[in-house]
């Protein structure tokens, strides 16, 4: 609602708005993905490449404060957020220290147990 609602109220036509999400689901799939397909490097420049988005998710905070684009990387190129794929390797990605618990119902259960689950995590680590 926070991305669709500001369009329809600032009066995108209802194409822009459907090509939108269709792109935004069909490259937020393929960016999740976790693919290893080899592309050029020129394709990360264009469009959002599992390669390109893993970055984002890496557990190295320089990596992770990096490529925010959901379909066109031009907008990291020019406000200074792109990590080229091909310069870094992927590595490691998630959260240093998570105190996500494992398991599906931990997790569900986890925004109930966050005082627990943060305390818990502070022990652990100090």
């Amino acid at each position: 609602m926070l991305v669709y609602a500001p369009l329809v109220i600032l009066g995108a036509p209802a194409w822009v708005i459907f090509w939108y999400t269709s792109f935004i689901g069909i490259l937020g799939v393929i960016g999740h993905s976790n693919a290893q397909v080899r592309l050029p490097s020129a394709v990360h420049r264009l469009v959002m490449t599992p390669q390109f988005h893993t970055l984002h998710h890496s557990i190295d905070r320089a990596l992770s404060d990096s490529n925010y684009a959901n379909i066109l990387p031009i907008w990291d190129i020019v406000f200074g957020t792109f990590s080229d794929p091909d310069q870094h390797p992927a590595g490691e990605v998630g959260v240093r220290d998570d105190p996500i618990p494992e398991g599906f119902v931990a997790q569900l259960l986890s925004p109930f147990t966050w005082q627990r689950l943060v305390v818990h995590q502070h022990a652990l680590t100090t």
